[in-house]
């Protein structure tokens, strides 16, 4: 893995960018007005050097006086550029490949989904990966899009790939409601993407955009009362 000495920070809060998946967000780096010319350069050398090598590979940016927890940890300290997968939208089940997907979703939540769930979802859109790593189920429900499935694939875990997806899928939907289990891993980071929340003992529900008390209490509603669709 290269390693690059700068950061990559946003200009709206200057927040550190902790990963970058080229394949679905060179375009808007390149058209990001913040992003001054000598880190501008920088990315469009790493997309160039990215593109002559395995899919697999990746660039760290990262300060020197970092190195080492960038090199030894988990998380790392700077940001994590891949070239990545694109992202393809969906919305009919008949343009997807049913068993990737199927595979994809019970790897992800390591259960097996009902016989029926394909015959009785009824799709809205479709965010998925083109090697069918990624994917966020999105139906109509209650006259809003609900998120009924998001699954990342073990290997795709920590590039980026999955947190990718939602930015396409958040780019197009102005608001959004789901459900998670308690001790579900993802809840952090559905926190931070939330406007609200409602804990439960068997469900935690998230939304954002919802603009009334109506729309979220349709929502926690139908979350608490929708059936299982993940068997075990």
């Amino acid at each position: 893995m290269p390693l690059v000495h700068a950061q990559v920070r946003s200009s709206v809060a200057g927040e550190l960018i902790d990963s970058i998946n080229l394949s679905s967000y060179l375009d808007a780096l390149r058209a990001a007005p913040w992003l001054h010319s000598g880190m501008r350069l920088k990315i469009e050398q790493i997309a160039e050097l990215l593109d002559r090598l395995p899919m697999s590979s990746s660039v760290s940016i990262t300060r020197p006086a970092e190195l080492a927890k960038e090199l030894f940890t988990h998380r790392g300290s700077g940001t994590l550029v891949r070239k990545g997968e694109n992202i393809k939208v969906h919305s009919k089940w008949s343009t997807l490949d049913k068993k990737k997907l199927q595979a994809l979703i019970e790897s992800g939540f390591r259960r097996k989904l009902t016989p029926d769930w394909f015959a009785k979802t009824r799709l809205l859109r479709c965010y998925v990966s083109e090697n069918y790593r990624a994917a966020l189920i999105i139906t109509l429900d209650e006259g809003m899009p609900h998120l009924d499935k998001f699954a990342v694939a073990d290997d795709a875990q920590g590039e980026g790939l999955g947190k990718a997806a939602w930015q396409v899928m958040r780019a197009e939907t102005p608001k959004l409601f789901w459900r998670s289990r308690p001790d579900n891993a993802v809840n952090e980071f559905y926190a931070d993407e939330c406007d609200g929340c409602l804990k439960g003992e068997k469900w935690t529900v998230f939304w954002y955009g919802l603009e009334s008390f109506d729309e979220i209490e349709r929502a926690v509603t139908h979350c608490r009362a929708r059936p299982a669709t993940l068997k075990g």
